[in-house]
Parts: C-alpha cells; sequence; structure tokens
C-alpha cells in the first residue's frame, strides 16, 4: 500500500498533503514542466495537487518512486514523533515497538532505530523466517505480539487464523512455534493470543474463535497446555543450543473463521 498515494487522492485540506506538495516541488526545482514530464500531467501549477490525484503512482515509474520515497518519510514521522516523546519523559523504559501485524514491504521499517525491541504478530506455522529477515535488517532483538492456534475438536465452532486437527495438535503447534523461534539469536520472546477463548457469540468484531488455554466456562484445554508446559519448561536450553528444540509441524486444517 502506498500511503502517499492515498493522501494525495484525498480532496480535502491536510496539512500531510501540504507537506507532499512542498516535497515535491523541492524536489522538482519548482518547476511544474519538469514535474509534469516526470509525472505524464498536465497541471499549471504545484497547488492544482490540491483538488487530488487518483491513483497516481499508476501515471509513471517517477511518480512511483517519489510517492513511495514520501509514504516512507510518513511512516518514519509517525514512528519517531511518539517515539521520541516517549523517551524524553520516560528514559529508564524500553520501547517494544508497534506491534505490526506484518511486515508487506521494507518501507513499514523506517523509523525503527527510535525502538529498543521490534515487535511483530506472526500467525505462521513458525516465525523463525520473520523473526530472522527483521532482525538481520535492523540487527534488533525481535518480539512476536501476537500468535495462536485452534481447532475443532471440542469448544467453539472457529479455529481462528491457524487450525489444527486437535487440541494435542495445538499443544504440538505452540513447541514448535516457540522452539524454532527460540533458534533465532533475535528472538526474545512471544505473546500467545489468548488465555480464553473468545465469546460464543462473538466479540465486538464478531470472532469467537477456539484459540485460548480455557473454554468460555473456564475449563482447561489440557493437551494444550501440556504442550505449553513442556516447551516452557526447556525454552532456554533451546534457545542456548544446549537441547535439540522440538521439530514435528503440527497437522493443520483450513481455517474456519471469517
Amino acid at each position: 500500500m502506498n500511503i502517499a498515494e492515498e493522501l494525495l487522492e484525498n480532496e480535502q485540506d491536510l496539512a500531510s498533503k501540504e507537506v507532499l506538495i512542498k516535497f515535491l516541488s523541492t524536489r522538482y526545482d519548482g518547476d511544474i514542466e519538469k514535474f509534469n514530464r516526470a509525472w505524464n500531467l498536465a497541471l499549471h501549477s504545484f497547488g492544482e495537487l490540491r483538488k487530488g490525484v487518483k491513483r497516481a503512482s499508476k501515471l509513471s515509474k517517477k511518480a512511483s518512486e517519489d510517492l513511495n520515497e514520501f509514504s516512507k518519510m510518513m511512516i518514519k514521522a509517525y514512528v519517531e514523533i511518539p517515539s521520541v516523546a516517549c523517551k524524553r519523559v520516560d528514559p529508564h523504559h524500553m520501547n517494544l515497538g508497534m506491534r505490526y501485524a506484518y511486515i508487506a514491504n521494507e518501507n513499514l521499517l523506517a523509523g525503527y532505530e527510535n525502538f529498543d525491541v521490534f515487535s511483530i504478530n506472526c500467525y505462521k506455522i513458525t516465525p523463525y523466517e520473520d523473526i530472522e529477515q527483521i532482525g538481520k535488517i535492523t540487527g534488533m532483538p525481535v518480539m512476536i505480539g501476537e500468535f495462536h492456534h485452534g481447532a475443532l475438536d471440542r469448544g467453539l465452532p472457529a479455529t481462528g487464523i491457524r487450525g489444527v486437527a486437535s487440541q494435542q495438535e495445538r499443544g504440538k503447534a505452540y513447541r514448535y512455534y516457540m522452539e524454532t523461534a527460540a533458534i533465532s539469536k533475535y528472538f526474545v520472546g512471544a505473546h500467545h493470543f489468548t488465555l480464553n477463548d473468545q465469546a460464543a457469540l462473538g466479540r465486538f468484531d464478531g470472532e469467537n474463535f477456539q484459540i485460548g488455554c480455557v473454554d468460555i466456562c473456564q475449563r482447561p484445554y489440557h493437551e494444550f497446555i501440556e504442550g505449553i508446559m513442556q516447551t516452557n519448561r526447556i525454552l532456554y536450553e533451546a534457545a542456548d543450543g544446549r537441547r535439540a528444540n522440538y521439530d514435528q509441524p503440527p497437522k493443520e486444517i483450513p481455517r474456519v473463521g471469517f
């Protein structure tokens, strides 16, 4: 997604759009004809950009490059401004990042130098490759903000984002996920989502996933919890290389959910 393109499409008076117009004017030395040739447009002034331009990144290669660069600048500002402000008033606590849903392209890493830890969600069978990719680019510790695996053998009727065959397979999924993650030198931990199954009638957006350690009546999923306990007993040893990690991926099923 090119957020600068979306900004330019907006016909409202926006402070961010004014900065974008100034950025483009400066880049093209205030020469509207030079800009028109690069973008395949026929404007009389840079001020006409305030009216909005649809799908501007498709106009030319140069337009795409300009908007991509400004998108990166916007992302960096979005990250940097609150991070610097928080560090100013609270310099002795770690900044754990913004818990990105996923990294669609490297522009989303802009401003990462303001974090102490880079946090992402990762709904895969193993997060190892994602952790390694981000860790190598940033040189930072990486933390998983969300993951889960659901099953249909009991409890609620939706697996959530990742489905496996049974509660026992959920235990295996947890082990495989956490212990393969631990192999990466960048991995510093993960937050399982969540302790409880979601409400049977759905939360605010309709999610009613069987993804908890306990069901809606607070009864534990013993097979799943056993998998958690097995991993937590040896995780540091696996991370240190003193013990082989669990290497058996779970049996997946198609996800059920919206």
